[in-house]
């Protein structure tokens, strides 16, 4: 099992030094990747806590100058928000200067407050996401052929500089409904789902596993937050509690695990990826 560190850029809590310093850390400590959070503006009140949210992808691209080895990842962009063209730009943009360290996840979205600030089409979003990753894999492995779809026409365009990454950064799909998981078996090199319950994911991995058809898709997950009585537990029962969850998950087909740490608190995030770091990613490391 490879690991991801959810970096602290939501949050009033967040930022630029914090970014840094666990970016830089998880270099350090050999985590595999770090992952930004992607909200644009979500009303006041809005009970996820995403009020103050540094941009997702001008955060990789800046820290890509500030690391060397770390993938680089967002967990999840909402692209039905954003014009396909200018995203494979831009993340073909930042695969060149990280030379190859991208990891783009993608969702469709779910808050339609904030697909009306963006003058979004939100009734439509299933299938923009869909013909937007087409557009994505086109500019990136053939960036001159034309390409006509509902939503996009392109013809005789220039396409350059190309990403790193032969075909473009790997893409991940993010959401638990029939629309998601049919997104990710036949069109996702991975699904991103969030924690939810063993039996939730048991049955999204099966619906996946039932449509990939010969398609290789790897089953990766964003860790939910700490416990609600962490703060009071020791360090072997923070061990415990994480170990049994990783085998869980390792049971159910994940084979690539986002820790989430981050709670407002950047000295807790760093004392927790240290202990990770010492006691957990070595030993799944090493069983994978």
């Amino acid at each position: 099992m490879r690991f991801g560190i959810i970096l602290p850029n939501y949050l009033p809590q967040a930022s630029a030094d914090s970014l840094r310093r666990v970016a830089i850390l998880a270099e350090e400590l050999s985590y595999d990747s770090v992952w930004t959070t992607d909200h644009v503006m979500l009303p006041k009140g809005t009970p996820a806590p995403y009020e103050s949210v540094y941009e997702a992808l001008s955060v990789l691209t800046w820290l890509a100058g500030v690391t060397h080895r770390v993938k680089l990842g967002v967990s999840v962009l909402v692209m039905t928000q954003r014009n396909a063209v200018l995203v494979a730009k831009e993340v073909a943009t930042m695969d060149a200067l990280s030379e190859g360290r991208i990891i783009l996840g993608l969702g469709a979205g779910w808050s339609t407050d904030e697909f009306g600030f963006l003058n979004a089409d939100f009734h439509h979003r299933g299938a923009v996401l869909d013909e937007g990753i087409g557009v994505l894999r086109s500019l990136w492995s053939t960036p001159g052929a034309p390409y006509h779809g509902r939503f996009f026409n392109l013809e005789g365009q220039a396409f350059a500089p190309p990403p790193v990454q032969a075909g473009g950064p790997p893409i991940w799909i993010g959401g638990m409904s029939p629309a998601a998981l049919r997104r990710a078996a036949t069109l996702g090199d991975a699904w991103h789902g969030n924690r939810r319950s063993d039996e939730e994911l048991r049955a999204a991995i099966a619906a996946i596993r039932a449509m990939q058809g010969d398609r290789e898709v790897e089953i990766t997950l964003r860790g939910g937050p700490l416990p609600p009585n962490a703060a009071s537990m020791s360090e072997a029962e923070l061990i415990d509690y994480f170990r049994r969850e990783l085998r869980t998950v390792a049971d159910l087909g994940c084979s690539y695990y986002l820790l989430s740490f981050w709670q407002g608190d950047i000295d807790r995030q760093v004392a927790l990826m240290k202990l990770a770091a010492r006691h957990l990613t070595p030993e799944f490391a090493a069983a994978a």
